[in-house]
């Protein structure tokens, strides 16, 4: 390209790296085999060798995507014109538009414009051909043919791009390597490594690590779970105990890093901290990253021979089923899914939740709106992308309390599901650790019956205590620190509530309505009297 053009990068051309062996190796070798310098690695698969594919870079907007792309298709069809156009039509002026600027977007409709892209010459006014030529009107006409053209593909290539983001065919040969492999009680545990379908533009997120959970007794090939994670771990304990769970009853787990996290957070950050940094081009990229990577790890786990290729099932806790949704519209080679304290209307979860405060700050300072913060979370919105097929084969597990993923976002995801299986929590979003073991039981129950074919209970509960934990103010008794468990609630939302009060100066019974903002107003009923309270609360 000339020099002209490329005054501003177009586009961040990834190293053509996705033949080659992963860091630590040299070489590749068959399961089993260790590699160089190590006990017990080994790879499996061969080096890719389909096109590497260019995402725009991160950061980057609709507006600015649009303009590049127009500049080049225009380039592109100024090499084409320059050879049937004679130069000498061209007049140079000293007046170039910037690169970027209106009138360059727009393009220069005049054969000199064109040529000033084509011969790499000083920028031209429009000029008319010399005289004598009767074809002037048609030569003006085919150049404008050329230029809407190019604007059309300008226009329609970026939103058919977003649109079919998620959906993109990708390779599915890859290089992927078995780091270990560990005997445990009833299961074996690989740790897995494969390169990420979706570059970033940090490299220590390009890379996804998983543990692999196969059980060691099984009869031919197992059904098999794809395992997302929650916001923000450093060790995914919650998670690998639900992967036992799994794995000791003839299910495979496979665990999967989300973008961002654990060995994926660059240097610098902490494990997560990039998802609610409020950057929302990043927060949107990392949503088809993390949906490239299971569909990668489908692709991945088909090849595998102790696995059911036909039973690979996903399952998400709170962020892993937040993206579990997007990556259930995307990949319908998925027999089940589970979706743990999730949601939709990201834009929504992202505005309302307690732990996206700082985002909510640095969105507010840079002019956001919640409708313009929807429309930049379109391409990965869940509401946008699944149907009521996608319902029957999901079961929705969701916190009445919730103020992390609000109560109202899984009741939307729920909607846009159709008729899914449904299990209410009488909890917020951490109290489902105080029933972690029969929650967990149920899940595999579940996942059992849909496995084996059958129809999964229909009488789903866990009996799940609502503990409420804040302050209590009261005329007679000041204020105090409050733990408190309900003995009542007037319908589910606990709109009228009467829970068991202990406080520093002891206990008592706390009545009352719900209000806003975690606020409840009531009385405070002890053996002696009976005072007008105001209690503030979150439900764990």
């Amino acid at each position: 390209m000339t020099r002209g053009l490329m005054s501003a990068p177009l586009l961040k051309v990834p190293p053509a790296s996705r033949g080659e062996p992963l860091a630590g190796s040299g070489s590749f070798a068959l399961r089993g085999e260790p590699l160089a310098g190590s006990g017990s690695f080994a790879v499996r698969g061969e080096p890719s060798r389909a096109p590497a594919r260019f995402p725009l870079l991160a950061g980057g907007t609709l507006r600015r995507g649009l303009t590049i792309i127009l500049a080049l298709v225009q380039y592109v069809l100024s090499i084409v014109i320059s050879c049937v156009i004679p130069t000498a039509w061209a007049e140079p002026t000293n007046c170039p538009p910037p690169l970027g600027s209106p009138r360059f977007a727009r393009g220069t409709v005049g054969w000199g414009g064109f040529l000033r892209f084509a011969r790499g010459t000083k920028p031209c006014v429009r000029s008319a051909p010399p005289a004598g030529m009767r074809n002037h009107k048609e030569g003006v006409s085919f150049a404008r043919v050329f230029v809407r053209f190019g604007v059309a593909i300008g226009i329609l290539l970026p939103a058919l791009c977003f649109a079919q983001d998620l959906r993109a065919p990708l390779d599915p040969v890859f290089p992927s390597r078995f780091v270990s492999s560990v005997r445990q009680e009833g299961y074996v545990e690989y740790r897995v490594e494969f390169p990420s379908a979706y570059r970033s533009p940090y490299p220590a997120n390009n890379t996804v690590y998983a543990w692999w959970l196969v059980p060691a007794e099984r009869v031919g090939r197992v059904p098999t779970v794809v395992l997302l994670h929650s916001l923000g771990i450093r060790r995914p304990e919650l998670e690998m105990g639900l992967a036992r769970e799994l794995a000791r009853n003839g299910i495979a787990v496979f665990l999967m890093t989300l973008p961002y996290h654990m060995q994926r957070t660059p240097p610098g950050y902490g494990s997560g901290d990039l998802i609610l940094a409020g950057d929302i081009a990043l927060l949107r990229e990392a949503g088809i990253q993390a949906t490239w990577d299971v569909r990668r790890a489908v692709d991945w786990l088909q090849r595998q021979p102790e696995v059911d290729p036909d039973r690979i099932a996903l399952v998400g806790i709170s962020l892993g089923a937040i993206l579990g949704a997007t990556a259930l519209a995307s990949e319908p080679r998925l027999h089940s899914a589970v979706l743990i304290l999730g949601g939709a209307d990201l834009a929504h979860v992202l505005w309302d939740s307690i732990l996206a405060i700082r985002a909510r700050a640095r969105l507010r300072r840079e002019g956001y709106t919640l409708q313009r913060l929807r429309e930049e979370l379109a391409p990965i919105e869940p509401l946008n992308l699944l149907t009521p097929e996608h319902g029957e084969k999901t079961f929705v597990i969701g916190a009445r309390f919730d103020i992390v993923v609000p109560t109202e976002d899984t009741e939307k995801l729920i909607r846009a599901l159709g008729n899914p299986k449904v299990l209410w929590l009488n909890t917020g979003h951490f109290g489902g650790g105080l029933v972690q073991r029969p929650l967990f039981r149920l899940v595999r129950q579940h996942l059992q019956a849909r496995f084996e074919g059958r129809n999964p209970d229909g009488n789903l509960s866990v009996l799940a205590p609502t503990v409420r934990i804040g302050a209590i103010y009261s005329a007679g008794r000041d204020f105090r620190l409050a733990l408190g468990t309900d003995f009542w609630r007037s319908d589910a939302r606990g709109t009228l509530f009467v829970s068991g009060v202990l406080t520093p100066r002891g206990g008592s019974l706390f009545a009352g309505v719900r209000l806003r903002l975690g606020f409840s107003a009531g009385v405070e009923i002890t053996p002696k009297r009976t005072y007008g309270a105001v209690f503030w609360h979150f439900v764990l």
